[in-house]
């Protein structure tokens, strides 16, 4: 029981290193006056978005059995943002390191969450 409670909060924690990490660049080019007003209010709204990500995971990797459904929640904005990379480099390339960030990183992250919250389906609460 205690490797499962202990997997559920490694996989808050690296979700959360990885939101704020990705938040970092985002709010940089939203700030670095490289684009349009709508372009930069953009990036600077999912980075907000993402350091709010970043607290949710936090939050749950404090009580994880309670909340592991947030694993489940989470899987939302992966699969979301892994379509929308294969769109937008359908339409034009990004560079390679980003790409494959994004159509790496976000597959394994979800198996992660994934098999996390299977791994944790039988384990209990515990009351105080």
């Amino acid at each position: 029981m205690k490797n499962r409670k202990m997997l559920l909060i490694a996989a808050y924690l690296i979700g959360a290193v990885v939101d704020a990490a990705v938040s970092i660049p985002m709010f940089s080019m939203a700030f670095s006056g490289d684009y349009t007003n709508e372009v930069s209010y953009t990036l600077a709204s999912g980075a907000i978005l993402m350091i709010g990500w970043t607290f949710l995971l936090l939050w749950a990797a404090y009580k994880p059995v309670e909340r592991r459904d947030v694993l489940l929640i989470t899987l939302v904005p992966i699969i979301g943002l892994f379509i929308t990379s294969l769109v937008i480099n359908s339409q034009s390339a990004y560079p390679l390191e980003i790409f494959l960030f994004r159509i790496i990183g976000g597959p394994l992250l979800a198996a992660l969450y994934v098999f996390t919250y299977l791994f944790s389906k039988h384990v209990t609460i515990e009351r105080v």
